[in-house]
This record gives structure tokens, sequence and C-alpha cells, in this order.
């Protein structure tokens, strides 16, 4: 099914990309779930993918109870190619190396 292969294709550019372990993600779903390291809130991190056009929901929209954890949803799908996404995904894996005032360095 076409679907499933796409999703496992993005997931495929996920796992690429991040180190096993830093993210928790399903082969055929279309998003991962994403811890935030090195001083990351989830507002200034999804602000910041906002930039590479790679959508991210924080933690806030899953949260049932207490303080949400630093962490957001990242969606793989969506309008996006996947040359598109491997761009998005190489930025934010920059991103992930350092502290947010590290992360304009990219480009």
């Amino acid at each position: 099914d076409f679907l499933r292969g796409e999703a496992a294709a993005r997931q495929a550019l996920v796992a690429g990309l991040l180190t096993p372990g830093s993210y928790r993600a399903d082969m055929l779903s279309f998003n991962i779930w994403l811890p935030l390291p090195h001083g990351w809130t989830r507002s200034t991190f999804s602000a910041h993918m906002r930039a590479a056009n790679l959508g991210t929901v924080a933690s806030d929209a899953f949260a049932v109870d207490g303080t949400p954890p630093e962490a957001v949803r990242v969606c793989l799908g969506g309008p996006i190619s996947r040359p598109q996404l491997q761009t998005a995904l190489e930025f934010m894996a920059h991103a992930l190396e350092g502290p947010p005032e590290m992360a304009g360095t990219f480009f």
C-alpha cells in the first residue's frame, strides 16, 4: 500500500539523521515523538522548525494532567516532498546538536 510505504520511507529519513533512542516512532506513522534536549522549550523549538517548514505540535496538546514535558510531535507527512523533508530534518538534527542559541548557525 502506498501510504505505508511512504510512511516507512519518511521514518527511514528520520532514522538516518537522529540518534537511536532520542525519539519515539512507529514505522507506519507520519509522526515522531521528540523529547527536547539542551535547554530547548517546546515553544522555541516549534518556532524554530517553522523556518524549515517542518510542522510540530507542542506536548501541551497531548498532556492530560500536570505540566507537559519539553517535547513535540514532529509531522513527517503533509504536502512536503521527501527531498524537502530531508532538508527540514537535517535542519532539525543540526538544531538538536546544541542549545537554541547555536541553532541559527545552520544556514
